[in-house]
């Protein structure tokens, strides 16, 4: 999976990133649920690989130009809620820095 956000905290890495999905709400899907979404579940990737828009100053040209933009690849292993046993809907800042890409 990847996904690509626009974030505005102090820092690329300072603010969570949602990762829910908007599936259909049926039988199937109802353990996953936690915020009126859907989260994946453990088996539909490996890595999420998170492309982070800072675009707290000078909105227009970091959007713009990709080479401003800062890279986090986790491992779906961080991700997963044992309980629900589905992948968590937010990754929190302190994984998304831990496996930030150099």
């Amino acid at each position: 999976q990847s996904k690509l956000r626009q974030v505005k905290g102090k820092t690329p890495f300072s603010k969570q990133v949602n990762i829910e999905t908007t599936r259909r709400h049926s039988k199937k899907n109802m353990e996953r649920c936690y915020t009126g979404h859907i989260c994946y579940d453990t088996d539909e990737f490996d890595f999420v690989m998170i492309s982070l828009v800072h675009d707290r100053n000078n909105r227009l040209s970091i959007i713009q130009d990709c080479n401003k933009w800062f890279f986090s690849f986790i491992p779906k292993t961080e991700l997963i809620d044992s309980q629900k046993k589905c992948i968590v809907p937010k990754i929190v800042p302190k994984i998304i820095e831990k496996y930030k890409i150099l």
